[in-house]
Formats: structure tokens, C-alpha cells, sequence
């Protein structure tokens, strides 16, 4: 089926709109320091059966990588002895 040429100007449109959306994060990143970065769950579910959301999230880590910033999965950034405990408890749940 081909695209009429008022959907692929609607399609051309919101894809536009959809950069400058992320161009402005980007330079978002450039003006406010962050120290961590939150990535869509959907995104981080999505990235394990291939295409172009694993690609996607590889990008994401190796931009917060370079700019130094960090993400948790499991937890936020915790002390050793909280790490730790945190550890012994999950063991102990797969022991159970």
C-alpha cells in the first residue's frame, strides 16, 4: 500500500517534531549538570528481544557514560555495608 503524500508529510512532520523534542534534551544535558539518568522501562524490557531498542539503549549508556553520568537497576547507589545487606537478602529470598 503506498503512502499518500499528505501521510508522508504528517509522518515527515512528526518525526521532525520528535527531533527538535530531543534535540532539546540533548542540549539540556549541555546546560544543567545531572548526576544519574532514568531510562524507560519499556525501553530497558524492549532492548532484549533485538532491534532497534537494544541498539537504542546501548546508545543512551554510552552517551550517560561519557558525560559521566550513572543509572541503577536493582537499587539506588548504596553504601558497602547497605550493598551488602542488600545481597544477603536476595540470596536468602532464592534460598527460600
Amino acid at each position: 500500500m503506498a503512502q499518500s503524500e499528505s501521510e508522508h508529510m504528517r509522518l515527515n512532520r512528526e518525526l521532525d517534531d520528535a527531533i527538535r523534542v530531543n534535540q532539546r534534551f540533548l542540549l539540556s544535558l549541555q546546560e544543567f549538570r545531572m548526576d544519574t539518568v532514568k531510562l524507560d522501562r519499556e525501553l530497558i524490557r524492549d532492548a532484549g528481544r533485538g532491534g532497534d531498542a537494544g541498539r537504542i539503549l546501548v546508545g543512551m549508556i554510552a552517551l550517560a557514560h561519557a558525560i559521566d553520568v550513572q543509572g541503577f537497576l536493582f537499587s539506588r547507589p548504596l553504601r558497602q555495608d547497605d550493598f551488602e545487606a542488600l545481597l544477603s537478602r536476595n540470596r536468602q529470598k532464592k534460598a527460600s
